[in-house]
This record gives structure tokens, sequence and C-alpha cells, in this order.
């Protein structure tokens, strides 16, 4: 940044934005000349600290948007200060991009296309719904991994960077699709479902005119409408569901607990079925993440199996003995 950046900050401060400059101390010691002198040539930059704490940062009303080098910093300012961030790693990573050949021009693209506005808070009209449609009253919305994949742009796949963008996401989109709530409104179409009811909602709904949907696979769509990734999702007040089929009433149980399992609840559930065929002496399940727990407990639900589960960390496989498992064994790697 100290070889590429300068220019970038003069065209920042050209378009009036407001500037902080922040290095971290150890650079600082590095190249403490080269940085008074960057400093120096700007006389409109508003602040230069090292780096310390978020707090000088947060009482600056001007400064809208932290640029850095550091996902760390970038998770923190964003999520601790509810403030936009853009971070050079990311933008290497998603957009090819490095210090040489990024100007303002481009960095404004990227920030439009990819990060302005993907943590903010909006007000919006409560839908009205319609036909076969429900409105639900959220009580919970599970943070699944895939919410964080979606906040991140795409997807690591270990020889690259998918944009979730090149699978169809289009944004600004509401996130979140483990969702439980009360039913708050129906279309004049609904059936079998009242206002009041508590319902877990399956999100994994499809275009509904393919082969696919019309054999009822919705969640092999290959033009999938899932909530909270291709269509507005759950981190909402109320949520408007496309056809009352999509919700599973349920009582008796916590609502807030229920609100994962039709993600992660599904997931485990069809491998453990998948598992269970043939009716085995032993079950090993390798992690006890959220998933490895959900099967741990259907899994023991569904069969008289041995249970075994493995993993690196001596609390969560504690967790899934708790849960039901036989046996634990902690993994060597």
């Amino acid at each position: 940044f100290v070889n590429h950046g300068s220019r970038l900050i003069q065209k920042m401060l050209d378009k009036n934005y407001s500037v902080i400059f922040r290095p971290h101390p150890e650079h600082y010691k590095r190249s403490k000349e080269t940085l008074k002198k960057i400093i120096n040539q700007f006389g409109k930059i508003n602040q230069f600290f090292l780096y310390d704490s978020f707090s000088n940062i947060n009482s600056m009303e001007k400064s809208e948007i932290l640029i850095t080098d550091n996902s760390g910093i970038m998770l923190e300012f964003t999520l601790t200060l509810n403030r936009p961030c853009l971070c050079f790693d990311e933008i290497k990573k998603i957009h090819n991009l490095d210090y040489k050949n990024l100007d303002i021009e481009s960095l404004e693209e990227i920030f439009v296309k990819s990060f302005v506005k993907k943590l903010k808070i909006s007000e919006i009209e409560t839908p009205i719904p319609t036909g076969r449609q429900i409105l639900v009253k959220v009580k919970a919305v599970g943070v699944c991994h895939s919410d964080l994949h979606l906040w991140d742009g795409g997807y690591d796949t270990g020889d690259g960077f998918m944009k979730v963008t090149d699978r169809g996401v289009k944004f600004p989109v509401t996130p979140g699709h483990e969702i439980v709530g009360t039913v708050s409104e129906i279309g004049d179409s609904v059936m079998g479902i009242k206002v009041g009811d508590d319902v877990l909602v399956y999100p994994w709904i499809g275009c509904g005119s393919c082969p696919t949907c019309e054999t009822g696979d919705t969640n092999l769509c290959e033009a999938p409408q899932s909530l909270g990734v291709f269509q507005d999702g759950g981190y909402a007040e109320y949520s408007l569901i496309p056809d009352y089929k999509f919700l599973i009433k349920i009582s008796g149980i916590d609502l807030e607990g229920a609100a994962s399992l039709s993600c992660s609840g599904l997931t485990a559930y069809t491998a453990v079925k998948k598992a269970i065929l043939n009716s085995p002496e032993n079950i090993l399940i390798v992690g006890a993440g959220g998933l490895g727990l959900m099967g741990v407990q259907i899994a023991k639900a569904l069969s008289n199996a041995n249970i075994i589960c493995v993993d690196l960390d001596d609390e969560r496989l504690n967790k899934a003995r708790e849960m039901g498992a036989n046996k634990i064994g902690r993994a060597h790697v």
C-alpha cells in the first residue's frame, strides 16, 4: 500500500471521501519515514493514528468506509461498529485485483456491487399475502455457515473463489433461511394453516414449473428460489412465504431451538437415513459441530446402532456424549 496506495488516496480525497490513515505499529516502525511522507502530501486527511482500538474510528461520523488488508479487522469493524468495510485480501481473491491496478472507479464499483449495504438494516413495507402465500411473524432465525458465505460474497473452493452472484444470487437480498415463527396473515387460498399457528419454514423452494418441481423435488430445482438466498429470507420481523405447503406446524417444542431443523436437521436426517438402511451395528459420525451433533441426536432416535463420534475438540466430544453418542474419540492429525 505504501508503494501504490497514495494515488488511490489522492483520488478518494479528490472525490471528497473522508480518509483515515491507520497503519499497524509494526508497519509504521519499518516504514515510518515513508508513511509520514505520504501523510504530509495529503492536507485533507482527517486523522492519522496507530492500530490500537476502534474507539477513534467509532467517533468519526464522516468515516463511512474502512479499507484494510486484514479480513479480521474487516469483520470486527463491520459487525462491532455496523460500518461497511472493504478488505484488499477479499478484493484480490474475488476480483483478481491488486494495489497496482486498483483505482477509485474500480474500487467504487466493487464496493457498490459486493460490500455496501450487505449488513444494512432497512425499513420496508410489511408484505400482504395473497393466494397461497403466508406471512410469518419471525420468532427466530438460525445463522447457517452459508449465510456467512453470502455475507462474504462467495465460497473458497480450494482451487479458487466461486462468487454467489455467479450462482444466480442478486443483491440486495435479506438473508436467513432457518426460519421459525407464528402465522400472522394468510392468503385467500390457504388451507390447513390458520393465523396464530407456530410454524417451521421449509426454505428450499424451486421455480415451481420445471419437471423437477412438478415431481415435488423443489430442493433439486436447477433454478432455485431458496428463501434467504435467491429471495428475501427471515432476517426480518416478517417473512413472506410463497406457498403454505412450505410450512410445517409445530407445537410442544422450543421454537428457537427448532429454527435449524429445516436446514441442518434435514441435512443430518438424510445422511442418517441412508446410514441405517441395513440396520448397522455401528455408526461413525466424524465431527461434533452443528451437523454432527444433530446427526448424533437423530441417529439415537432412529436406530439402535452404537453411535461413535470423532472430533478434535474435547468440549465438543463431551457434548456429543451428552446428546447420545455411545463412544467418543479424539482424532489426531
